[in-house]
C-alpha cells in the first residue's frame, strides 16, 4: 500500500495539544520516547473502552504524484516534539505535520538513495545552532534539518550533509554503506551505526562514531573489530579482522542519561553465515557493549554467541528499567535478540 501517515480519534478524544516545557507529556522526542528506550506514554484518552470507537481523522499522503504505481514499504518510528509530528518517508522526503489536523508545516526532500529511515533524531539545539533532525540515507550520508524551517542547517558537515563513508570504506569504497537505522542524540553528540551487507565477508567497516551536533566534526570512533592492540583483537585469528565488515549497529542506540554511557547492540560478523575465513570468537560480534558516551571508551560488554555462524545478533534497541532482586533495587538493562533469549543485566557492570 502507498505510504501515508494516518492519526485515529475517538469523538472529540483528539487531544494534541502543543507542548509545554522542554518536553511535554504526549511528546515522544526520541525513537524509543526516552533515551533509555522504555516506550512509556501516561497518556489516557485512548483505553479499552474506547478503543472500538477509533475512527480515522485526517491522512497524509507522502507518495509524489510522479511516483505512481511505485509504492514503498515504511518502518519509520515519528516523532512528536513541541507541537509538531516529524517523521521520515521512503520517497526520500522530511515531513513535519500539525497533529491536530495533519497539514503540512514542511517537506524536507533529497536525491540521495531511497530507502526509507527506520528512525530520525531530534536535537534541541544551543544558542549557536537550531532544533534539528538527523537522519541518515541508503548511500551512507546523515543529514541535518532545521526543525523550524526545514532548510538544511548550514553550518553541520558541508551544508547540512555528512558523508559517513572516509573511514570505514577507504580500503572497499564500493561496498555498501548507508544509515537507515535512527541516530541517537545525547548532549552535544550524534550517535551513528550503519547499514551493511550480509554476505561477502569484506566490505564497510561497522565503527561506530560520534559527531559533533553543530558542526559535523566527528569525536570520537569505536571499532567495533578491534583494531591491533585494542582489547579484542586476539579473538580473531589468522588475520580475519581485516577488512572484515558487520559488526554493526543497524537498529538504534540506548543512553543512561545520569551515567552518560551508550549502549550498543551489535549484529553478525559478514559473512553472518559462514565462519571459515575468521577463526576466534569474534569479538565484538553479536555483543552488547556499554561505552562511555562523551569518549568512546569501553566500560563493559557481553557477547552472548561466539563466533556466530547463524546470524543470531542482538537488533533491538536495549531498554533501561530498574529491577528489585533480593530486596535491592538494581539499574537493568533488558536485551532481546533472536535467540528467543531476553537477558536482564546490571547497567552498571
Amino acid at each position: 500500500m502507498p505510504f501515508h501517515m494516518t492519526l485515529i480519534r475517538a469523538g472529540v478524544l483528539l487531544a494534541a495539544a502543543a507542548a509545554q516545557g522542554a518536553f511535554a507529556q504526549n511528546d515522544w522526542p526520541a525513537y524509543g520516547r526516552d533515551p533509555g528506550a522504555q516506550r512509556y506514554s501516561q497518556l489516557k484518552q485512548i483505553d479499552p473502552a474506547n478503543v472500538s470507537k477509533l475512527v480515522e481523522a485526517w491522512r497524509v499522503e507522502t507518495r509524489p504524484a510522479s511516483e505512481t504505481g511505485n509504492k514503498r514499504a515504511s518502518s519509520t518510528t515519528p516523532l512528536m516534539v513541541n507541537g509538531l509530528l516529524y517523521f521520515a518517508t521512503p520517497y526520500q522526503s522530511l515531513v513535519a505535520v500539525e497533529p491536530e489536523t495533519g497539514k503540512r508545516i514542511w517537506t524536507f526532500g533529497h536525491q540521495h538513495a531511497a530507502r526509507t529511515s527506520r528512525g530520525i533524531a531530534y536535537w534541541p539545539g544551543d544558542r549557536n545552532s537550531p532544533p534539528s533532525i538527523y537522519f541518515g540515507t541508503e548511500d551512507g550520508f546523515l543529514i541535518a534539518v532545521n526543525a523550524r524551517t526545514g532548510k538544511l542547517v548550514s553550518g553541520f558537515a558541508k551544508e547540512g550533509e555528512l558523508d559517513l563513508k572516509p573511514g570505514v570504506n577507504d580500503e572497499l569504497p564500493n561496498a555498501p554503506y548507508g544509515l537507515n537505522g535512527a541516530p541517537a542524540v545525547y548532549k552535544n553528540l550524534v550517535f551513528t551505526g550503519s547499514h551493511l551487507q550480509d554476505y561477502g565477508s569484506y566490505g564497510g567497516r561497522g565503527d561506530v562514531r560520534a559527531w559533533d551536533t553543530s558542526t559535523g566534526k566527528l569525536v570520537w570512533t569505536f571499532h567495533t573489530v578491534p583494531q591491533p592492540g585494542e582489547p579484542g583483537h586476539e579473538t580473531w585469528l589468522d588475520d580475519g579482522w581485516k577488512n572484515r565488515s558487520g559488526v554493526n549497529v543497524w537498529n538504534t542506540f540506548s543512553v543512561d542519561a545520569q551515567t552518560g554511557t551508550l549502549f550498543m547492540p551489535l549484529g553478525s560478523p559478514s559473512d553472518d553465515r559462514y565462519g571459515g575465513d575468521r577463526p576466534g570468537a569474534n569479538l565484538f560480534g553479536n555483543s552488547l557493549l556499554a561505552v562511555d558516551a562523551m569518549t568512546g571508551k569501553l566500560r563493559w560488554y557481553l557477547q552472548p554467541i561466539h563466533h556466530d555462524l547463524w546470524d543470531s545478533d542482538l537488533p533491538p534497541q536495549p531498554t533501561m528499567v530498574d529491577v528489585v532482586h533480593n530486596g535491592e533495587k538494581i539499574p537493568a538493562l533488558v536485551q532481546a535478540g533472536k535467540t528467543g533469549l531476553i537477558f536482564i543485566l546490571d547497567r552498571r557492570n
